[in-house]
């Protein structure tokens, strides 16, 4: 039993697995970015895809994003907080840091606010954008 990559400590099949499987098991935001950083790790392309709010599907590289799963290198996920996105909520935001190894074996660090927003029983990444410095979450 392998540790889920999206660090929450469980195993894969007890956490990721089961939203990759079926995206709408992820019933806050939290849990489909946790699983999103996850199939990076895993270079599940098809799930980022599939997750991605369909109004924003079209800003999607492919070729560029393909190119950075392969060769990036994630070592760790921090989840920092979070806005609304709860399993009544129909929009939420989600504040992390992904630390991974580029293709030149240099670390580095991605903070994001993402946006999420549910459609019917599933959640979506909408955008991810650098936060500003004063903003505060709650911490999940």
């Amino acid at each position: 039993m392998s540790t889920c990559p999206c660090g929450s400590a469980k195993s894969y099949t007890e956490c990721c697995e089961r939203i990759h499987l079926e995206p709408q098991q992820a019933t806050r935001a939290v849990q489909l970015m946790r699983a999103r950083y996850a199939a990076h790790v895993l270079q599940l392309v098809d799930f980022i895809v599939a997750t991605h709010h369909p109004s924003t599907k079209h800003e999607i590289d492919l070729p560029g994003l393909l190119s950075w799963l392969q060769t990036t290198k994630w070592l760790r996920l921090e989840v920092k907080g979070g806005q609304k996105g709860g399993v009544e909520d129909k929009k939420g935001k989600v504040r992390f840091m992904a630390y991974y190894e580029d293709a030149n074996g240099k670390q580095q660090m991605h903070h994001e606010l993402s946006t999420f927003q549910k459609e019917g029983k599933q959640w979506y990444f909408v955008k991810g954008e650098t936060p500003p410095s004063k903003f505060v979450l709650k911490r999940k």
